[in-house]
C-alpha cells in the first residue's frame, strides 16, 4: 500500500513538474499552421481566456510563423455559436484575411477537438502545428496532439487572465494533472 502510494505521488509530482515546464516554454516555429484551442464564447463572443488565446495566435501569424490558423471547439448544449467560428469571426475582424483561417467546430474536449481537427486537416497536407492554449493546458494538449500524428510545438498563451490570478492557476493545473493521468489511462 505504501509503494503504491509513493508511487502515485511520484507520478503526480513528474506531471507538475511537466506542467509546469512545458506551460513556460515558447518553442515556435515555422509550422503548416497555429492551431488554437477553444474556450469558452458567449453568444459568439469569445471569453476574456479565449481572447487572450486567439491574440497570441494572431501575433504569431503576424510574425509568419505559419500560414493558416485553425481555431477548434464545438458548442455547448443551448448555444447557437461553436467556439471555432466564435474564434475565426473575432480574428477576421481583427485582420486575418479568411483565406488563412481554418474553423473546426466540432469536438467539447481537448482530444475530440484535436481529433476533429486530424480529420478535417491532414488530407490538405497539414501536418506541423503550433498549439496555442493556456500554460496549464499545454503538456497534455501537446501530447495529445503527438498521439494524433503531428509534429508540434507549443506557444502558452503570455497574457492569460488565469495566470493573474494565483488561485485559480492552482485550481486548474491540478486539475490538468488530473486530466492528463486520465488520458495516459484512457488514450483520450
Amino acid at each position: 500500500m505504501i509503494i503504491a502510494l509513493l508511487l502515485v505521488i511520484v507520478w503526480f509530482g513528474n506531471v507538475l513538474i511537466e506542467i509546469h515546464k512545458v506551460g513556460n516554454t515558447d518553442n515556435a516555429v515555422k509550422s503548416d499552421a497555429i492551431l488554437v484551442l477553444g474556450a469558452a464564447q458567449y453568444n459568439g463572443r469569445p471569453s476574456p481566456v479565449f481572447r487572450a488565446r486567439l491574440d497570441h495566435a494572431r501575433t504569431l501569424y503576424k510574425k509568419r510563423l505559419a500560414p493558416k490558423v485553425v481555431v477548434v471547439g464545438g458548442k455547448a448544449r443551448g448555444d447557437t455559436y461553436t467556439e471555432a467560428d466564435s474564434g475565426v469571426r473575432y480574428l477576421l475582424r481583427r485582420g486575418i484575411p479568411s483565406s488563412s483561417l481554418v474553423a473546426v467546430p466540432h469536438g467539447r474536449s481537448t482530444y475530440s477537438s484535436l481529433r476533429a481537427a486530424k480529420n478535417m486537416l491532414q488530407p490538405k497536407h497539414v501536418r506541423s502545428l503550433i498549439i496555442v492554449s493556456d500554460r496549464f493546458h499545454m503538456y497534455r494538449s501537446l501530447e495529445m496532439a503527438k498521439s494524433l500524428g503531428f509534429r508540434v510545438t507549443g506557444s502558452p498563451t503570455p497574457d492569460s487572465p488565469i495566470d493573474k490570478d494565483p488561485a485559480a492557476e492552482t485550481r486548474y493545473v491540478i486539475r490538468e494533472a488530473l486530466a492528463y493521468t486520465a488520458y495516459r489511462i484512457s488514450g483520450r
